[in-house]
């Protein structure tokens, strides 16, 4: 999932690597603030990193990442047919959900999502197996849909697709309704934890218009 920042020297766009720990902190859930933690590279392009601390003046709007090539397929941790650890990559869009769906079945199963690894996972150990190909539905948080057959779990599998890209918004994005603040991350914050404290909630999963 990618992101253009706009603070007062310029933008830049940013990739999320890992999200909030929700569960194990309650204002990660606060849906009226959307943060971001950056590296000094990235803060540098939109403020000066060695002297601002922290913006509250930006901008923000979800972008396609700026990837080549298709969406691609992890199955990492040692899968099987009744087991499915799944890790989209290369998407121009973030993964919202999968569903898993075996060749004779009727209807697809939704993965179970991990906020912070961004992975996906099947568990059906005694019941409703995979046998030999099956497909995967990814859905994007935008809506769009991919659907692709997969052989063998036993490899990456490249989807052959890929998701469109985010429909551009031209408003303007300062100020937005989030009260937004950007991060730098190479400063040590406050409360000795850079993922936790009040500055530095790196993303709620919602999307909020500028």
């Amino acid at each position: 999932q990618c992101f253009e920042i706009v603070g007062p020297k310029g933008s830049t766009i940013v990739t999320v690597v890992s999200y909030c720990p929700r569960d194990s902190d309650t204002r990660c859930s606060n849906p009226n603030k959307a943060h971001f933690s950056l590296s000094s590279a990235a803060f540098n392009q939109v403020a000066n990193a060695t002297t601002d601390f922290l913006i509250n003046d930006l901008g923000y709007r979800q972008v396609s990442c700026p990837v080549s090539g298709d969406v691609s397929v992890a199955f990492p941790n040692t899968p099987n047919a009744g087991y499915l650890p799944i890790l989209p990559f290369n998407a121009r869009i973030a993964v919202s959900t999968v569903e898993v769906k075996g060749s004779s079945w009727a209807n697809y199963e939704m993965a179970t999502r991990d906020t912070n690894s961004g992975r996906f996972t099947w568990n059906k150990r005694t019941s409703n197996q995979l046998s030999g190909s099956f497909s995967l539905r990814l859905t994007a948080n935008t809506g769009g849909k991919l659907v692709t057959v997969v052989s063998s779990y036993s490899s990456t599998h490249n989807s052959d697709k890929q998701f469109s890209d985010v429909p551009e918004v031209t408003a303007d994005c300062r100020l937005g309704v989030a009260s937004p603040v950007i991060f730098n991350s190479a400063v040590a914050s406050p409360l000795g934890d850079n993922w936790v404290d009040d500055y530095s909630f790196l993303l709620i999963s919602k999307i909020i218009d500028p």
